[in-house]
Parts: structure tokens; C-alpha cells; sequence
């Protein structure tokens, strides 16, 4: 079970050219503040789709 709570992710940037994904997790730590995390992430197709995009976004963010 992941120590936070993923609440929305934003300013997703997907650069095709060097494979990588990266965007702002906003997030619940566990004493209940706000904190906002920087994630970046390869990826191997060369688009996704916004919601595709998200979720792989969280999931980094939970691993990381």
C-alpha cells in the first residue's frame, strides 16, 4: 500500500524524441499535507494517449 495519497497529476510533457514522460504528482503524505513531486519516467511507445500518460505518471510516483 503506497504511503500517500496520489490526489491529481498536471503540467504532463511527453518528449518522443528522448522517450521520456514527466509531469507534477500532487500528493497526500501521510500527515495529511499537501506535497507536490516532480516525476519523470522513460517510456517506451512513442505516444500516449492523456490518460495513458496519467497513469503512468502515478504509477512512477507510487514506485519512486
Amino acid at each position: 500500500m503506497p504511503t500517500h495519497r496520489v490526489i491529481h497529476v498536471e503540467n504532463i510533457r511527453h518528449d518522443p524524441l528522448l522517450g521520456r514522460l514527466s509531469g507534477t504528482v500532487i500528493h497526500r503524505d501521510p500527515e495529511g499535507d499537501l506535497m507536490r513531486q516532480t516525476v519523470t519516467t522513460p517510456v517506451e511507445k512513442p505516444s500516449l494517449a492523456h490518460a495513458e500518460a496519467e497513469a503512468h505518471l502515478r504509477r512512477a510516483a507510487d514506485q519512486g
